[in-house]
């Protein structure tokens, strides 16, 4: 045994000696590797871009919109709105409804054409007539803001509520608060009530915010600083505005560390459950 030491020490040193070695020719080969499969992805990332451009000059509406997207967010391609409002207009000219939403957005904000709310809502509202929820909360939006459409209330809220119906929480939220302050639609509660707990159990902030309100005035709920601060709590961990933050910092002032404690252990129990309504068991 004692022979063989030497032979022992010396093969080792010559393993250890060939490992860095071996750790390179390994790691080029890695490296090799990965640029085989970048070169193929980019290989097949240009060939799907060349049928789906052939597919759009060829007529094809869903493709039109799928490389309008595309130009939008400068995947495959470099980033040009001015391209993207191209082919979402010739998409949204035979009716796709995505095109008609995005299409909106972009004379909404000005990328890539001149902005214009009034062809923004034009472009909103044929998608909205075709069931899609967002064109529906965002021409609701324009029509509570007077934007390219003649202000009125109650136009927004019958917008808000289409797209609310179809769970969309910021109409949800916006729908609440116009029941809340009888704008558009006449006052109520409990209305209010219903539609910002729908929006705060998909984890809107704003609607947790806005049925804090509700508790610390006792608008239609029993009136309850706990709830209230809790909901507001609730709403900054969710990364509400400044406002909830207002709110609850104002609040504080008026409830006692006790009740604080108590607000904290009810704002858990709504986190544990996933749900407000699940705790707080809305008005019937």
């Amino acid at each position: 045994m004692k022979r063989l030491m030497p032979w022992m020490v010396a093969l080792l040193s010559l393993c250890a000696a060939a490992s860095p070695a071996m750790a390179a020719t390994s790691q080029a080969a890695s490296d090799e590797q990965q640029a085989v499969i970048q070169t193929t992805d980019q290989k097949a990332d240009q060939k799907a871009l060349d049928a789906l451009s052939q597919a759009a000059q060829s007529g094809d509406a869903t493709a039109q919109y799928k490389l309008g997207l595309r130009y939008a967010s400068g995947q495959g391609v470099k980033q040009d709105y001015t391209q993207a409002v191209d082919w979402y207009t010739k998409a949204a000219q035979q009716g796709n409804v995505s095109a008609e939403y995005s299409l909106g957005l972009l004379y909404a904000t000005g990328q890539g054409v001149k902005q214009d709310h009034r062809l923004a809502g034009q472009w909103y509202r044929k998608a909205a007539e075709q069931g899609q929820a967002e064109a529906q909360y965002n021409l609701g939006l324009l029509y509570a803001k007077g934007q390219g459409v003649r202000q009125s209330y109650a136009r927004a809220a019958r917008w808000y509520r289409k797209a609310a119906e179809q769970n969309e929480s910021r109409a949800q939220v916006n729908l609440g608060i116009l029941y809340s302050d009888g704008r558009g639609v006449r006052r109520d509660y409990h209305q209010a009530e219903q539609w910002l707990l729908k929006a705060a159990d998909q984890g809107n902030a704003n609607g947790m915010s806005s049925l804090g309100i509700l508790y610390e005035l006792g608008l239609g709920v029993p009136r309850s600083h706990i709830t209230a601060y809790a909901l507001y709590m609730l709403a900054v961990a969710h990364g509400a505005s400044k406002d909830a933050v207002f709110y609850r910092n104002l609040l504080r002032a008026h409830i006692t560390r006790a009740n604080r404690a108590r607000a904290k252990r009810l704002m858990q129990q709504m986190q544990q459950a996933k749900s407000v309504s699940a705790i707080l068991k809305p008005s019937k």
